[in-house]
């Protein structure tokens, strides 16, 4: 199965993070590499929802070994190669118009 990944705007993402301090800042001074907000798309009750896609950090290891997912954190593998993960706890709305 495929998996599709989509951009969000930054205007889209900075306007939420002015009104909620959990959402993760899109503003491309604030990032470490220059690349953009990518992530999956779900629909729930047809409201379409964000999930940011993140590249695997020191925290997502133990004793060498990649962690497994939780509920909050989908680690991605490909051919049997821990590449990345979906960071469901920070989903937000996203109308079709900002993707």
């Amino acid at each position: 199965m495929a998996m599709i990944l989509y951009k969000i705007t930054d205007e889209y993402i900075s306007f939420l993070a002015d009104n909620d301090s959990k959402v993760l800042s899109s503003h491309e001074k604030d990032r470490t590499f220059q690349r953009p907000h990518l992530g999956i798309v779900i629909n729930n009750s047809n409201m379409p929802y964000f999930i940011p896609l993140s590249s695997p950090d020191q925290k997502d290891y133990i004793n060498g070994n990649p962690r497994k997912s939780t509920l909050a954190i989908k680690r991605l593998n490909f051919q049997n190669e821990f590449v990345g993960k979906l960071l469901l706890n920070n989903m937000i709305p996203a109308p079709k118009s900002e993707i």
